[in-house]
């Protein structure tokens, strides 16, 4: 499931290295850290990401480094993939649980939003983590109604609306003029004469 994914990258960012002399730990702890970047502020990560991407040379010395970027260009893409749906199987057992625990959903009151966003809302998984806003498009209007009024009451940088992704202009290839294909035409006879 979309929120199983999201337990694993949350699972990811908590992962401690015990040893950081050793170069497995070390790994560990870089892993970690990427998973924490872009479950924590998705959208800057990515954004570097993408920018350290387009600015990083592809020669020799820097193949492990554009593999690197290339890898947390996909994790970006992932996220993006699952973040609607993951939001959409975390409310539901969240919106039960935020009501068998206080009676009511208001989130004017700071006690609810921490239960929401961390304290997995009662044991409904991991808050999930977004790059972009874009879920209205995805979900029920309820369902993401739902978040709209979390981050309206919790999130002190919420935007006041949904933010939409921009298009991004295409840029029109130039077509390349094709010399027609010959037709075959049924050959007569040879005739010497």
């Amino acid at each position: 499931t979309a929120q199983g994914c999201m337990q694993i990258l949350a699972n990811t960012m908590n992962t401690a290295a015990r040893d950081s002399n050793s170069s497995e730990d070390q790994r560990t702890t870089a892993i970690a850290a990427l998973a924490k970047f872009l479950y924590t502020d998705a959208k800057s990560f990515c954004d570097c990401a993408k920018d350290a991407s387009d600015n990083c040379p592809l020669c020799p010395s820097f193949a492990n480094f554009k593999t690197l970027l290339y890898e947390s260009l996909d994790a970006c893409q992932s996220l993006d993939e699952i973040d609607c749906d993951a939001w959409d199987e975390f409310q539901k057992p969240c919106k039960q649980n935020l009501q068998s625990t206080f009676g009511t959903i208001d989130f004017t009151k700071e006690e609810q939003c921490d239960f929401v966003h961390d304290n997995s809302c009662g044991g409904a998984g991991p808050f999930p983590a977004f790059r972009r806003l874009d879920c209205g498009d995805e979900l029920e209007s309820t369902v993401w109604n739902f978040y709209l009024d979390f981050a309206k009451g919790c999130l002190s940088d919420a935007p006041p609306t949904p933010v939409s992704p921009t298009p991004s202009p295409v840029t029109p290839r130039t077509a390349v003029p094709v010399a027609p294909a010959p037709t075959p035409v049924n050959p007569s006879p040879y005739d010497p004469s």
